[in-house]
């Protein structure tokens, strides 16, 4: 009876390192979130063609002709137009959403 007692234990023990170590391999491989270290400072609009530029260098895909920019100030506005451009599209569509926390975090950004 002691005997498997201990296997029991032995048993519990092998899978609880297993799976933390599963859960370290798997939580490592994981892509790390991209943060801006200093802030972007621009001195154009969304207008310029310079906005087309930076945007598509910062975000890793092109700002193609016929696609647009558009700000969207809260919830409301931001999920009538995700429902609209669902709607409307023909074969992809693309969201780039930046939220930010509280008023430190936003520090000065306003649109």
């Amino acid at each position: 009876m002691r005997l498997n007692w201990r296997k029991s234990v032995i048993g519990l023990v092998v899978l609880a390192v297993v799976v933390l170590l599963i859960n370290v391999v798997f939580f490592n491989a994981m892509p790390k979130p991209k943060r801006l270290a200093l802030p972007v400072e621009v001195d154009y609009t969304l207008t310029d063609a310079q906005f087309a530029r930076s945007a598509s260098a910062l975000l890793g895909k092109p700002l193609l002709t016929g696609n647009r920019v558009e700000i969207l100030r809260d919830g409301v506005d931001i999920y009538a137009a995700k429902l609209d451009a669902i709607k409307r599209a023909e074969r992809s569509i693309t969201f780039e959403t930046y939220e930010f926390w509280g008023e430190e975090a936003a520090g000065s950004a306003r649109c």
